[in-house]
């Protein structure tokens, strides 16, 4: 008498005791293995997958009544799901099938996924390795603060598989990025850094809050105020706005490695900012903008010092004329205090009193 669930793919002594066992059990419930184990296939997916993120293991294969428990863990951290093919009755014929199972989340590495007959000692069936990733993203909101009239651009960084960042979703008060995995990926593409640049158009004057999501899971966020159109000069984070808000200072600094980067500004007074680079309790550059229409200089002037010998750039906006001044200190060189008493000559007609 030969049992429907199983096949024979050898006439070694095990496979024979085993079908000994089985025709023995036949007529009651039982697990009943095929023997044709490359019939077998299990795989993950996403795969790589996140640590913020169940995955779906899928098992394909021949038998009569397939069914999987786990998963379970070794001491070497492998992954184990059990398959049984368990039949309360008279067997059917095999056929074909597909099973699925939820894994995860799980830290990040990287695991083996094991099909596993369970007797003891247990037969690895089928087998696959599935890469986790702990997403690590960061979002930088340009131009921040932004105004109206601008197109306001979200520089997405991290480190994944091909992540990509999905339509942003903009309600009032609120900004949601969601940056996803590759999803099946054939070949899994090798983890690394990633960017992207999402445009958010011209966003109404207000306050956001901005959410970066991967998938669902919060994974970073920022602020950010957008401010009416006809402000003249919008201060930030890299940029000061000085003597009445009309002259907007920014500086562009260069080591000798070629990092670059922007200054982040301090405001001091309504004249007067300062800039750091690499640290907030270490000053590079301190700027100033002063008023001399009333005198005989008729101009606006530009002094600056630094105690640096960073490469740097000061560009000197006048947001009523659209006039630009820039000064440059080079690499390696000791930064030479500027005196420009003739930087700008936007002195209203008459008596230049302002």
């Amino acid at each position: 008498m030969k049992s429907h669930c199983s096949r024979q793919i050898s006439q070694s002594p095990v496979l024979m005791v085993r079908g000994l066992v089985l025709m023995a059990l036949i007529l009651t419930p039982a697990t009943l293995l095929a023997a044709t184990f490359d019939e077998f296939s299990i795989s993950v997916a996403p795969n790589p997958g996140s640590t913020d993120e169940p995955m779906v293991v899928t098992v394909t294969g021949v038998a009569s009544c397939p069914t999987l428990s786990g998963p379970g863990t070794d001491v070497l951290g492998n992954l184990s799901y059990g398959f049984s093919d368990i039949c309360p009755t008279l067997p059917p014929a095999p056929s074909e099938f597909t099973l699925h199972a939820l894994l995860g989340p799980l830290p990040a590495g990287i695991f083996e996924v094991r099909l596993v007959d369970p007797n003891s000692p247990p037969i690895i069936i089928a087998s696959t390795t599935v890469t986790v990733n702990d997403p690590q993203f960061s979002v930088q909101l340009m131009p921040s603060p932004a105004t109206e009239s601008d197109d306001v651009i979200a520089h997405v960084e991290g480190f994944g598989s091909d992540p990509y960042v999905d339509t942003p979703e903009i309600e009032p008060g609120l900004i949601r990025l969601r940056v996803r995995p590759c999803g099946i990926c054939d070949p899994p593409p090798i983890p690394g850094p990633f960017q992207q640049d999402v445009s958010l158009g011209q966003l109404a004057a207000g306050e956001y809050e901005v959410e970066l999501l991967f998938v669902d899971q919060p994974v970073g966020g920022s602020m950010l105020e957008v401010l009416p159109a006809e402000s003249s000069c919008v201060a930030g984070n890299t940029a000061l706005c000085l003597k009445d808000g009309r002259f907007r200072v920014e500086v562009a600094w260069t080591t000798s490695e070629g990092l670059v980067g922007p200054g982040m500004a301090v405001e001091e007074t309504g004249d007067t900012g300062l800039f750091w680079f690499f640290d907030s309790a270490n000053i590079e550059l301190i700027v100033k903008v002063l008023d001399a229409c009333d005198t005989e200089f008729e101009s606006f002037w530009v002094f600056a010092g630094g105690l640096t010998d960073v490469g740097a750039v000061i560009t000197v906006t006048d947001t009523e004329t659209g006039e630009i001044v820039v000064y440059e200190n080079p690499v390696g060189q000791r930064f030479e205090t500027i005196t420009d008493t003739a930087a700008f000559a936007g002195c209203p007609v008459g008596d230049g009193n302002r």
